[in-house]
């Protein structure tokens, strides 16, 4: 397991940390919600990240801080708020060839698509939603999960149970803790006693036999320590722990990180089923 990475990753990573703080920061939009698999917009291209944490993670501060925004996602003191998924485009628009577009699709205008989830905070599936569950397994475009635990509380029955169904489901999973800075000074030492909780956890999930996860496999990768309100700026800029996550969800979503972010080519056409535009339901 990997250990837990800081919230100042060290000055060799500039280059890419500031490629990456461009990529997110350059344009961000809510592009659609869906309460149903059906509802989500069609997606031939551009790899997907799903956000996922308790109702009490920050999630909307973790999305504000991570495109370099205030009012990105709505910040609420009452957990619960959000009740759809919510789909934001991020990044510059992608190079795609046009014989790889749907015909009658017009090209996509983000290269990323961040996708916010409700907060799950029951013990059963039914109660947190199969609608989310669907989307785990069946997405095409999904690239892999970002996982929020508050490095103020406990890791919870529901976390492992939500580490437990990304294993199940073979979903490529980063562990992010949020409010370290909760903590005060004391922080490195309460996100390394949680952090070493969510490796067992996560160890103990990849080796178990209802697990997808492979064992050496890279679907289990570092925890992050991250404080995504830190400082009155509002601007964070890679500052937090933000550009070090900036940096694994791109390599997770699939971009060569340098200089500049890039995405590899695409060489093959979708081979998917078709759908007509007048089939796809559109939830706002």
């Amino acid at each position: 397991m990997g250990a837990t990475v800081p919230m100042d990753i060290g000055k060799k990573h500039k280059p890419p940390l500031a490629a990456a703080a461009k990529f997110f920061e350059e344009k961000c939009r809510l592009l659609y919600s869906a309460e149903e698999l059906h509802h989500h917009a069609q997606n031939d291209h551009v790899p997907e990240i799903v956000v996922l944490g308790a109702s009490n993670a920050g999630k909307s501060s973790f999305l504000n801080a991570l495109v370099g925004k205030l009012n990105t996602a709505k910040v609420s003191n009452r957990p619960g708020k959000t009740t759809t998924m919510n789909a934001y485009g991020v990044g510059p628009r992608p190079k795609i060839a046009r014989d790889l577009i749907r015909k009658g699709s017009m090209p996509p205008k983000y290269s990323l698509v961040l996708m916010d989830t409700p907060g799950y905070g029951y013990k059963s599936r039914s109660d947190w939603g199969q609608s989310i569950l669907k989307y785990l397994n069946e997405r095409k475009t999904l690239r892999g999960a970002v996982v929020l635990l508050p490095a103020d509380k406990k890791l919870q029955n529901t976390d492992r149970w939500m580490l437990k169904t990304l294993a199940q489901s073979n979903t490529r999973t980063l562990v992010v803790l949020t409010k370290a800075d909760k903590s005060g000074e004391a922080w490195p030492a309460v996100c390394n006693t949680l952090a070493t909780g969510v490796r067992k956890t996560l160890l103990r999930v990849e080796n178990s036999a209802t697990s997808s996860w492979r064992e050496g496999s890279d679907h289990v990768g570092d925890v992050y320590a991250t404080a995504a309100n830190m400082g009155a700026s509002p601007r964070l800029g890679n500052g937090g722990g933000i550009g070090g996550v900036r940096l694994a969800i791109l390599e997770m979503a699939g971009f060569a990180l340098g200089e500049r972010v890039e995405k590899q080519p695409e060489t093959k056409v979708y081979s998917g089923a078709i759908v007509s535009f007048d089939d796809i339901k559109w939830k706002t």
